[in-house]
């Protein structure tokens, strides 16, 4: 039976890079997290409904009670898929991806209990639009999933669970270049994602994969036969640098996002994250302090 895989992490963790080292193999197909059926208002999340955009949360781990109707949910990423906003080599399948998402919404109109089945239906169709010949597992890319981990159906959905962590001095460094974020947002973000994580490994460890990423090829490549390894596939299908935007011979056309985080600049982020360390976060001593002792604590915990 093909399995559903989630990989996630918090926000410019290198994530969505490392996708495009699982990309290209036969033994998995991957999903980015543009193809989500997360809609852009906060109905329905019942835990920590402001920490990050609401279409990263998916429509099936919403409290149902407290949505009036699914069926006035737009999904932003994947909206600006089909309107030709963010990529515009997707032509071809752009009808297909309606379809299955109009297919998912009529599913869940007949009988909205029906909500997981329909959710699982509607990967697997995506997945037959990029991979129409292929039966290898699924990998969704969810960032900041790790915040619905406590929903009963993503245990569920979900067959086996990747999470990706990252320094948080590096990370930091990584986010604030592209979104001037704050110590202390970051911080608290990276705090209360990465403790769920590991709160949920603990909870299902043979079923849970923490990958500590160090942002440089020969992490990449080693953190792609790790998780080929966890999900007992051979690893050297991996490939050993990044498809670009997916462009691969199999499917030329299959996007990944991540571009901005990951650029010829990374190389420096170590030594600025050194020199952060010691000149600029006294204000966040405290706050750091707890994200570092949490990393050491993840770190032990990964593969």
């Amino acid at each position: 039976m093909r399995r559903i895989i989630l990989l996630t992490a918090w926000n410019d963790s290198g994530a969505g890079h490392l996708c495009r080292y699982l990309d290209g193999s036969k033994e998995l197909n991957i999903l980015p997290f543009e193809t989500l059926l997360g809609s852009a208002c906060i109905a329905g999340i019942s835990s920590f409904s402001e920490l990050v955009h609401p279409w990263y949360r998916w429509n099936l781990f919403r409290d149902e009670t407290s949505v009036d109707s699914f069926f006035d949910f737009e999904e932003p990423e994947l909206m600006s898929w089909l309107s030709n906003e963010k990529f515009n080599i997707l032509p071809h399948f752009r009808k297909p991806i309606i379809r299955a998402r109009s297919e998912f919404y009529k599913a869940i109109s007949v009988d909205q209990s029906n909500f997981l089945n329909a959710t699982r239906n509607y990967i697997f169709t995506i997945s037959q639009t990029f991979f129409p010949d292929s039966n290898a597992d699924i990998l969704v890319h969810v960032p900041c999933a790790m915040l619905d981990s406590y929903h009963p159906n993503f245990k569920k959905l979900f067959d086996k669970v990747v999470v990706v962590f990252i320094n948080p001095l590096c990370g930091y460094i990584n986010m604030n270049k592209r979104n001037g974020i704050t110590p202390s947002r970051y911080f608290q973000r990276w705090k209360i994602i990465n403790s769920l994580s590991l709160k949920y490994t603990h909870e299902n460890f043979g079923n849970t994969c923490l990958i500590s990423n160090t942002l440089n090829r020969k992490s990449f490549v080693n953190n792609s036969k790790t998780i080929f390894e966890f999900l007992n596939l051979p690893s050297s299908s991996c490939l050993e640098k990044p498809t670009l935007l997916g462009e691969y011979l199999k499917n030329p056309f299959y996007p990944f996002g991540g571009l901005l985080s990951l650029d010829n600049k990374i190389k420096d982020i170590s030594a600025l994250a050194h020199q952060l360390n010691s000149e600029v976060l006294d204000n966040e001593r405290d706050l750091q302090l707890e994200c570092s002792l949490m990393y050491a604590a993840l770190q032990h915990h990964a593969k």
